[in-house]
């Protein structure tokens, strides 16, 4: 389903936004192994631009597969329900030994922390994942 969908136009904010998140996330992990961007450089023997323009084409990559997806849940009506959302909460929360009325509250901290919206994203996601292996095993 992906190969065969098409986009005609990336938009190119989202792009620009995805370029900056994943530069942002490659210093960070530089940082995290105690190296600058430069030294990461001199040691791949990448210049600037050749890492700038790497990154512009693995946002490409995400945004169209963050495009094909979207369109995937919108052809499938794929939902993340309350109650798939409310299985993942009491997983997660199964995790940090919270039980019974903790559940709740740890789902009202999620939802006020704004990462409830991540984990309806996550579950969205890997919905689609698995409709596309069913397509792939039919």
């Amino acid at each position: 389903m992906i190969k065969n969908t098409t986009i005609s136009h990336l938009p190119t904010s989202y792009v620009k936004e995805r370029t900056t998140a994943l530069l942002q996330q490659a210093e960070q992990s530089f940082k995290d192994k105690g190296i600058t961007t430069k030294e990461y450089l001199k040691m791949t023997g990448k210049s600037q631009n050749e890492f700038i323009q790497e990154m512009i084409d693995n946002a490409r990559k995400e945004v169209v597969v963050s495009l094909a997806f979207e369109e995937i849940i919108l052809q499938e009506h794929i939902e993340a329900t309350e109650d798939d959302i409310d299985e993942f909460v009491r997983k997660f929360a199964k995790l940090f030994n919270t039980a019974g009325n903790d559940v709740e509250q740890f789902k009202s901290a999620l939802i006020k922390s704004g990462q409830i919206d991540y984990i309806r994203s996550m579950i969205l996601n890997n919905k689609v994942i698995d409709k596309l292996i069913e397509y792939n095993t039919k």
